[in-house]
């Protein structure tokens, strides 16, 4: 079995914003496999896609304590590093381009802080999809919380279905599968 965190905020207010792409990417996988996000656990909305034998989860913490939901997952069913990934925005990627790794620092990035800080390693597996380059004179607080333009609507689309793609071959292969196939520039 696979865990797959989406890290994003819980208010409607930011459904649509760039910090909510962790949600996104896992909401479209839902919809591929025609599941819903139905249950609750460890304030976390969570579903099953039994084809797969992927648990998807996004945490209802906000997006700076989302460690706490990752923790309690990870303690309560022993998951190792192994078999969970997690999903977040990236300000230091260009828009459009997704990253898988096994490991890595929070680069400023407030939940992946959290998830660090519980889980007290920097040694977990996650895709991080871009969202950048901020533009100049553009408050970062305010960049990430902001809704994509009609002009990103395509590219955007065209990220969450390599994204979406890149987590099947994570579940259904191997971390190192999908680094090989899905690392690539804007694919």
């Amino acid at each position: 079995m696979k865990f797959i965190f989406g890290l994003g905020n819980p208010d409607p207010h930011y459904q649509f914003t760039r910090h909510n792409l962790g949600f996104m990417v896992i909401d479209n996988l839902a919809s591929k496999f025609g599941v819903e996000f139905i249950k609750e656990k460890f304030n976390s909305q969570m579903t099953l896609i039994q084809t797969l034998e992927a648990v998807l989860i996004k945490p209802l913490t906000y997006m700076n304590r989302s460690g706490i939901a990752v923790r309690q997952f990870v303690h309560y069913y022993g998951i190792s590093r192994d078999e969970f990934i997690v999903v977040c925005d990236e300000i230091a990627l260009s828009f459009g381009t997704i990253r898988i790794g096994p490991r890595g620092g929070d680069g400023g990035h407030k939940g992946l802080r959290s998830i660090i800080l519980e889980l007290g390693t920097k040694e977990f597996s996650r895709l991080r999809c871009g969202i950048g380059p901020l533009p100049p004179q553009r408050d970062l607080v305010e960049f990430v919380l902001s809704e994509f333009s009609k002009e990103e609507l395509p590219q955007l689309k065209d990220m969450l279905e390599r994204a979406t793609l890149a987590l099947e071959c994570f579940i259904s292969k191997d971390l190192q599968t999908a680094m090989n196939l899905y690392n690539c520039k804007k694919n």
